[in-house]
């Protein structure tokens, strides 16, 4: 039948039947002869492939795909499936997926279906704020967002478990975790560290708490950030670590500290002010002369107060000798060190103030200088050290002169002031030249010589330089002015004579000749020379010469005085003219023609052939070899001859014959090529060279030569070469590919089906494929594999192509850990096998992680924060791209670890109640052990009671390490803080009595157990000032101002001790000490 046919005529049809169908074939043989045949097609029922998937998935999760319908099944991509070969699957895509199986029934053939697979991104859920802190005792919200619901770790400090919303409590640094579920039912986490922050320990402190009346002291805050200040009157801000106070009266100031952490804490400082001394000064006069002695008294209302002067003399009167008006200042110092100031101005009349301006103090040697006195007062009375008497003069000195100059005004104040006057002397001058007679054009150095430094140098010439380079063309004089530094000036001249050069005029006879003519040549002088000399050499007055160039001849001329005179004259030589013949071609062969040219390097006026032509160029045509020449006469009249011969060569005879006349396209066949003559050259028209080429043509090619023999003569030739066309094979395959995948490999080419085609699979397995259509391949093992292929049609066969497909093994990996058996929130190491993956991809199963369960390290830590069992999977892939993976389940056992806590009953204790209770608030714990971080009690340090207590022997600051164990050996630790302290430390009598009776006499606070170097007392009056300070501790208070000395009235004092004990901890005493006489 013909339907399902395409086409139904030729050796090679397609046939698509839908039922078992015999097809019969006739065939005709060139004499119109035909046979019948016939071939049965069995076709096997339709199938129809079945998936059924989950169409999404949330990120980082599996789903399983079921394939039906066939017997054996093909995925892809199979990068992110468990395995690509079953009927059922497992998908891990990080991105939306669409997956293709090829589904095959029992009789090989094929269907696909594919199903898409959407992976939905994970909520991201977020705690805000993440992480934060809160101050001890406070309270702060958490708020999720990202997601629908949320779920919070549990905690006995958050209000809720559930909400987006919590307030949370902790005591110590807590990590709250809050599980979010969106709409679509994936899953999310979030951590907020909420972490705990002490109180600041805020200082107030002053450069000094007790200042005087109108002073300022700045006071300091530290231990917080920012500040407040109050009361905020007299201090420059409210706000800042530092403030400048400047009160007038004793007040107290507050401080608020707050910390990085917005943590609050106070403290307080009392500013304590004094009164300034009044002061006053009286002098012993008030109008003076310059110089003139004057005391002054300094006066004040405190009886001791320290009087400092200007000057920096520490008394009550002074004495001075004032030039000009001046103002006297006292510092006051009084009792309580304040200070306070006043001036007393003193007025001075002043002296004449003289002052001469002259008009030149240094003066050149027989000048004058002119000085000029002048004062601000009037009624001047003038005496100059050489009797003048008028307030300006001239003076004429030989010599450097001094001249002094008294003045008196009209209430006999005086000055006196001097004026030098300095005489330069004349600056010394010779001017010298080497020689003073010289001929014209010749070159003279003319120098000066100075005993002074110059500043100027001035020559007739208009030069300034001290040597002079001059050629004069007649006698002159040469004049030099020079100035010194300070403006004095000489004068000197030298007289130069010049001679004249003798007069020569040399000439040739003739001037004009040929190469080997003779010229004479001839001087005349107008004077009586001494001698002469040519260029040549010679001293005759006339010569001979026979120049071969043009030639320049120069004679000079020396006379009595030894000036020279130079004169030359030019002999001009004209060449021969050069000639040869240039034969167009070199070399002829019979029957050509050749051309003879006269080559000359100057014109040519008349030509002389040995064939009688007169042209400068001739046309011949020899058979035989001949000889031609020529006569030249150029356009000087120089002669000169030139001669030619001319040869002539028979001609070769070429004949072609090629070494096949019929071939395939990319063959070559060689021409060979026979002559009779020596090689020379060959040219074919395929642009060849060589004698017998090989040649490739891609289709009927007609190839030519022209031959050239030894002697340049031509033979030529012909031959037809006929071409068939050659198939072409081109493969082209999937590669590298996975030992789970086959690779395709298709035919590129012009062969026709008809054609016959050579395999070569090796080692392959032929999934499908046959003749020059496409074929799939898969290999058992890894390896690099060639598949290679040649094909036959009309008698040519193609070159083989090979393609290479490398195959890479799937990796198997493997997993291990020594920690299969854990506590929550300890770390566990996880190895994974093969090594030198490129992708590893962990997922550690831990579903409150909320997706944050996974690595992309080969050997991951990871911790897991709530108990349970747990199974891990381990998906690689290889440098080459190929998947592999791998689960563990129930790998891990992890146990919830206790939660250590306990209370301190007395945390600051005093050193003679130094035993402590512990009270235990731990959950979860079957097994307690206690450290109370004191060494020196021994085994006593240490405790597994439940509840124990503590003896500490000795004052100071403790660390109590509590660590509980569950009966899973999990464990967890906590810390307090106990200090055993004695404070205040010192023993302070409440008074004493300084009368002289022996008893009670001093006040001696009594210490133990101190840093005595840090020991400070003040003690301070009702008022507030001091009355004694030490830093000494063996010195006693003995009831008198430590300042004056003066016994002090009975009356109740205020004490403050500061000190550091043994530990260095700063510790401050203060009180009241009651004084009695």
């Amino acid at each position: 039948p013909i339907y399902a046919l395409n086409p139904n005529t030729g050796d090679s049809i397609w046939a698509s039947p839908l039922v078992d169908t015999s097809y019969v074939v006739r065939g005709f043989s060139s004499n119109n002869c035909y046979n019948y045949d016939t071939v049965n097609i069995i076709v096997h029922p339709e199938f129809t492939p079945i998936i059924s998937p989950k169409d999404s998935i949330c990120f980082g999760d599996s789903t399983l795909i079921i394939a039906g319908g066939g017997i054996t099944y093909l995925w892809s991509p199979a990068t992110s499936l468990s395995v690509d070969n079953n009927d059922s699957v497992i998908a891990s895509p990080l991105a939306d997926e669409n997956y293709l199986v090829k589904v095959y029934d029992a009789f090989g053939c094929m269907d696909s279906i594919d199903v898409d697979i959407t992976v939905l991104a994970l909520p991201n859920v977020q705690i805000n704020p993440s992480p934060t802190w809160i101050c001890i005792n406070d309270t702060t919200s958490l708020i999720a967002s990202g997601a629908l619901t949320y779920a919070w770790n549990t905690s006995p400090t958050i209000n809720t478990l559930i909400g987006d919303s919590v307030n949370v409590f902790p005591i110590i640094p807590t990590s709250y975790i809050v599980e979010g579920t969106d709409s679509l039912g994936c899953i999310n986490n979030d951590t907020s560290l909420v972490s705990i922050r002490q109180l600041p320990n805020v200082v107030l402190s002053a450069n000094d708490t007790t200042i005087c009346y109108g002073d300022s002291t700045t006071l300091f805050a530290n231990g917080a950030y920012t500040y407040s200040w109050w009361p905020n009157n007299s201090i420059s801000d409210t706000v800042g670590n530092s403030v400048i106070c400047t009160t007038l009266d004793t007040i107290t100031y507050y401080i608020e500290g707050i910390d990085t952490n917005l943590c609050k804490n106070t403290d307080t400082l009392e500013i304590i002010v004094n009164p300034l001394p009044i002061l006053s000064i009286s002098s012993s006069d008030s109008l003076f002369c310059s110089n003139h002695l004057v005391t002054l008294t300094g006066h004040s209302n405190f009886s001791s107060t320290i009087m400092t002067w200007g000057d920096g003399t520490i008394a009550q009167s002074v004495s001075d000798n004032p030039a000009n008006d001046t103002t006297y200042t006292m510092i006051g110092e009084n009792i309580y060190g304040c200070i306070d100031s006043t001036d007393l101005f003193i007025q001075v009349n002043p002296f004449p103030q003289l002052n001469i301006s002259t008009i030149d103090t240094v003066i050149c040697y027989n000048d004058t200088a002119h000085l000029v006195s002048s004062s601000p007062l009037s009624n001047i009375n003038y005496l100059w050290s050489n009797g003048q008497t008028s307030p300006n003069i001239t003076v004429h000195p030989l010599n450097n002169s001094t001249y002094t100059l008294i003045a008196t005004d009209s209430i006999g104040c005086s000055d006196t002031i001097t004026a030098f006057v300095r005489v330069q002397p004349i600056v010394p001058l010779n001017i010298i030249a080497l020689d003073t007679h010289i001929c014209i054009g010749d070159t003279i150095d003319i120098s000066s010589i100075t005993g002074f430094p110059v500043v100027t140098y001035n020559w007739n010439t208009g030069s300034t330089i001290s040597t002079i380079s001059e050629w004069p063309e007649h006698d002159t004089t040469y004049y030099l002015t020079v100035v010194d530094s300070i403006g004095c000036i000489n004068h000197d001249s030298v007289d130069i004579l010049v001679n004249d050069l003798p007069n020569l005029s040399a000439f040739a006879v003739p001037q004009t000749i040929c190469i080997g003519d003779t010229s004479a040549l001839s001087v005349i002088a107008t004077s009586n020379p001494l001698s002469f000399l040519w260029s040549t050499g010679e001293n005759a007055q006339n010569i001979n010469v026979t120049p071969i160039t043009t030639t320049t001849y120069t004679v000079s001329a020396t006379d009595s005085i030894g000036c020279v005179g130079e004169s030359n004259t030019i002999v001009f030589v004209n060449d021969l003219p050069i000639i040869s013949i240039d034969p167009n071609p070199a070399k002829i062969c019979i029957g050509d023609n050749i051309t003879l040219s006269l080559n000359s390097n100057i014109n040519i006026s008349t030509y002389n052939w040995s064939n009688n032509s007169s042209q400068n160029t001739i046309n011949v045509s020899p058979i035989t070899i001949s000889s031609y020449s020529i006569t030249a006469t150029d356009i000087n009249g120089c002669i000169n001859d030139a001669q030619r011969l001319v040869t002539v060569f028979e001609n070769p005879i070429l004949n072609i014959t090629p070494s096949i006349d019929t071939i395939c396209t990319d063959d070559s066949i060689q021409l060979f090529a026979t002559y009779n003559h020596p090689f020379q050259s060959i040219i074919w028209s395929n642009g060849a060279t060589i004698v017998d080429p090989f040649v490739s043509p891609m289709t009927f090619q007609q190839y030519s030569a022209i031959y050239t023999d030894d002697k340049g003569c031509k033979g030529y030739d012909t031959s037809n070469i006929f071409v068939n066309l050659r198939p072409t094979c081109t493969l082209v395959s999937e590669s590298p590919i996975c030992s789970s995948d086959s690779s395709k490999i298709d035919y590129f080419g012009n062969a026709s089906l008809n054609a016959i085609t050579n395999w070569n699979f090796g080692s392959a397995h032929v999934l499908s494929g046959a003749g020059i259509q496409t074929h799939y391949l898969k290999w058992d093992n890894s390896g690099v594999y060639d598949i290679t292929l040649d094909i036959t049609e009309n008698g040519c066969t193609s070159y083989p192509d090979t393609t290479q497909i490398t195959v890479y093994q799937n990796p198997e990996p493997t997993i291990f850990s020594l920690d299969t058996n854990t506590c929550d929130s300890l770390p566990v190491q996880f190895e994974g096998m093969p090594n030198g993956m490129a992708y590893y991809k962990w997922n550690f199963g831990d579903p409150l992680a909320m997706g944050s369960d996974t690595s992309n390290l080969q050997n991951p830590i990871y911790i897991y924060l709530v108990p349970g069992s747990f199974s891990v999977s381990l998906n690689v892939i290889s440098n080459e791209g190929c998947p592999g993976s791998t689960v563990v389940n129930s790998m891990l056992n992890v146990w919830p670890k206790p939660t250590a806590d306990f209370f301190v009953n007395r945390p600051v204790s005093h050193y003679d109640n130094p035993e402590i209770d512990f009270v235990d608030r731990s959950a979860g714990a079957v097994d307690w052990e206690w450290d109370f971080g004191d060494p020196n009690s021994g085994g006593l340090n240490y405790s597994t009671d439940q509840y124990p207590f503590h003896t500490f022997l000795d004052r100071g600051y403790y660390r109590v390490l509590q660590t509980v164990i569950n009966e899973h050996s999990c464990t967890d630790t906590t810390s307090r803080i106990v200090e055993i302290d004695n404070s205040p430390g010192f023993y302070v009598p409440t008074g004493f009595s300084p009368n002289g009776d022996g008893v009670n006499d001093v006040f001696i606070p009594i210490g133990e157990d101190f840093i005595q170097e840090t020991y400070e007392i003040i003690i301070y009056e009702r008022w507030g000032s001091i009355v004694y300070t030490s830093t000494v501790y063996a010195n006693h208070w003995d009831g008198n101002h430590y300042l004056t000395g003066k016994e002090l009235y009975p009356a109740v004092f205020t004490y403050i001790i500061r000190y550091n004990d043994k530990y260095n901890v700063h510790k401050i005493i203060t009180g009241n000490v009651t004084l009695l006489r």
